[in-house]
């Protein structure tokens, strides 16, 4: 059986007392992260959230693209 694609767009708010979803964001899931916005910890904190909370290996969630800083 082929492995299956979700594509998520995901809007994260970095410095966050915790991290978690929150909501919607326009057409985007809107996630918290403790992590400050450097060196890519913000990202790699959003996928190890997701990670737990899908219950998958870490090598099956990736980031396809996105900023790396605000818009």
């Amino acid at each position: 059986m082929p492995d299956s694609i979700f594509v998520l767009n995901i809007h994260t708010v970095p410095n966050a007392s915790q991290t978690q979803i929150i909501g919607i964001h326009g057409d985007a899931l809107k996630i918290k992260v403790k992590a400050p916005p450097v060196d890519g910890k913000v990202n790699d904190e959003m996928i190890d959230h997701l990670r737990k909370l899908l219950v998958l290996p870490k090598k099956s969630i990736q980031l396809i693209s996105g900023h790396k800083s605000p818009c």
